[in-house]
């Protein structure tokens, strides 16, 4: 009941274990008029205030924002922890009464909004949830004349039985362990009960029996429950199918039953390989259908049972990319390189339908979201002199590899989503001030990626990785125009003294190809004779390369191809480039990227290049 009509209810019920009086967000007479009057400016509130945007602005002033505009919120996942356990029946029910099974155990029951319209009061009727436990609830009102209005004291509703059991299970098993079914009965009677308990059979699993014990008894026990007490009845299985595996138990009684269901994940023994294999199906006009037979067989050692196979047709070669853009390479994300992963394959993702015009709103949005996220989380890692370490200001010092790698990409990504000018700027001169005399780049930090450090052709290979940043936007590379011509003049000087590695080759060629001056047709010239054939393939390896154990090439070599059709496509080479992008988009993992953050934003790039060079040319979209 409501004073005024029109009234805006919300009403929220949880489970009194998610309510931690610590914790608290409600709303209380005294906590309102305290953050309404509130302007403490702590030092994390003034960090959001220096980042400048208006969200950034108002959460600095604790001010809450309504708003239609897309917001991307910083907070943590966690799964919902399911527990629910069945109604009790009424006492001295029919034997042949079949209790309902529980499945539905929320711990947030009631989260709704009510809108009085012209009456001051409303009647809601709801169905208790499958859980044992205390709820509690609480209401606000907002009305036009008296405001808001809040209750005092939360409700609180009980919900007990007299005779219940619960089951929990871990998040999954291996196949072929055994798993110990642990059952707990509740006995809220004031008398003793005998119960019998008993685990439905099923394919899924078999019972472990122990010593003489029957295959009968194997899945029953019989048990006293004290009164006001619990006990505890186990049951050993052993999954025997991959899946889904689902466990129903129940306890019989003289006075009451109870019955639950529960799964578990069953994952198979071994560990888990991935092996795609990738094919081009060119359409011609005069054809309808295209096929094509794949032959493929399961290593000797494979797990039976654990096969599995998938097959996706998409009609652009970006295809196997788009529908994971949150997760192409499987690696944890908790330093500033890693987490460029969930940001720059965005980019050329975006990049690319721009270029073919097969932009699509629900690829667009998910790759807004994903760089934006990427964007501010990458902010976290930058340091206080502007550069960016992988661990930003607990490292020692920034770094010139990751600053540039940051850098390259958030001027790629200018023309979809926001950046801060001033972060750009800070980052670059942090960059130039690590040349050298002699125009080479120093690396004061941390290097993870392991290529651009080792050996005589080390500063080759990072200045060459710098420069790819400062060239590839015309504004930056005019703006530190002497820092570049230094750096090209440095490369070029080392290219004619002889560069032995197949990597600072392939990041020297590029670098010269964007630079076009004349050295570059001889650098890629170079590059190429280099190369090894297989399948009609060009191909470089470092020395110790070749496989893996895997199917998949070495991430470095992936790079390196990478960055010759990078050099091929800027020298307008379309046609000495297109086998090896097809090579290169056929060594995909099943999640559309590569082995590492690096080569896969490498790889990624290279078809955006060739589809601008195709529209220079005035072809139509790529396909």
């Amino acid at each position: 009941m409501v004073t005024e009509p029109g009234t805006l209810v919300g009403i929220w019920v949880v489970d009194q274990k998610t309510n931690c009086p610590q914790l608290s967000n409600d709303f209380t007479d005294e906590a309102v008029p305290g953050e309404l009057t509130e302007d403490n400016m702590d030092e994390n509130n003034l960090l959001l205030l220096m980042r400048g945007d208006p969200l950034s602005i108002f959460t600095a002033f604790n001010i809450r924002v309504l708003t239609d505009a897309n917001f991307y919120p910083w907070y943590g996942w966690f799964g919902e922890l399911e527990y629910s356990v069945e109604e009790m029946p009424v006492q001295y029910q029919r034997a042949d009464w079949k209790p309902p099974v529980c499945r539905d155990s929320p711990e947030t029951w009631l989260w709704l909004e009510a809108n009085m319209s012209t009456s001051n009061t409303a009647n809601l009727h709801f169905t208790v949830p499958d859980r044992i436990t205390s709820w509690f609830a609480s209401a606000f009102v907002m009305s036009e004349n008296l405001g808001l209005g809040l209750m005092s004291t939360p409700a609180k509703l009980t919900v007990s039985q007299n005779f219940f059991l619960s089951l929990d299970l871990p998040p999954y098993i291996i196949r072929g362990e055994q798993l110990i079914l642990e059952i707990q009965l509740y006995n809220n009677l004031d008398q003793d009960l005998e119960a019998v308990v008993f685990v439905e059979e099923s394919v899924s699993f078999e019972f472990v029996f122990a010593g003489n014990q029957s295959f009968a008894s194997a899945g029953a026990r019989s048990v006293t429950v004290r009164s006001q007490n619990s006990g505890t009845v186990l049951f050993p299985v052993t999954p025997k199918v991959i899946g889904t595996m689902s466990v129903t138990v129940n306890a019989v009684s003289f006075y009451a039953s109870n019955k639950v269901t529960r799964t578990v994940l069953v994952k198979s023994e071994g560990i888990e390989k991935t092996f795609v294999k990738s094919l081009f199906l060119e359409l011609v006009p005069s054809e309808q259908n295209s096929s094509r037979g794949i032959t493929f067989t399961f290593p000797q050692d494979v797990v039976p049972g654990s096969q599995r196979a998938e097959v996706a047709a998409v009609g652009h070669i970006l295809g196997p990319s788009l529908s994971g853009l949150e997760s192409l390479i499987q690696m944890p994300y908790g330093c500033g390189e890693q987490n460029m992963i969930n940001f720059a394959p965005s980019i050329y993702v975006l990049q690319y339908l721009t270029s073919t015009s097969q932009v699509e709103e629900d690829i667009h949005s998910r790759a807004i979201s994903t760089m934006t996220k990427g964007y501010y989380r990458e902010l976290s890692y930058q340091r206080s002199d502007g550069s960016f370490s992988a661990f930003g200001d607990w490292d020692a010092s920034g770094s010139t590899w990751l600053s540039a790698f940051v850098l390259r990409c958030f001027l790629q990504a200018r023309p979809f989503i926001r950046i801060d000018t001033d972060i750009l700027s800070q980052t670059a001169t942090w960059l130039v001030s690590q040349q050298q005399p002699d125009g080479a780049f120093g690396e004061p930090g941390r290097v993870i990626h392991t290529e651009l450090q080792g050996g005589l052709d080390g500063p080759v290979s990072l200045t060459a990785y710098v420069l790819m940043a400062l060239l590839e936007d015309q504004t930056t590379k005019d703006l530190y125009a002497s820092t570049v011509t230094n750096a090209l003049l440095y490369l070029e000087s080392k290219f004619a003294d002889g560069i032995s590695s197949n990597y600072s080759m392939c990041l020297v060629a590029y670098a010269l190809s964007l630079s076009q001056r004349f050295s570059a047709q001889t650098a890629l010239n170079e590059l190429l004779n280099r190369a090894d054939i297989k399948d009609g393939v060009v191909y470089w390896e470092l020395p110790g390369g070749g496989l893996l154990a895997s199917w998949q090439p070495r991430s470095a070599n992936i790079e390196m191809a990478a960055y010759a059709l990078l050099s091929l496509y800027t020298q307008a080479n379309v046609v000495e480039g297109l086998s090896l992008m097809k090579w290169l988009s056929q060594q995909r993992n099943h999640l559309g990227g590569y082995g590492s953050t690096q080569d896969t934003v490498v790889a990624l790039q290279a078809p955006v290049a060739l589809c601008r060079i195709q529209r220079i040319r005035g072809h139509g979209p790529m396909d």
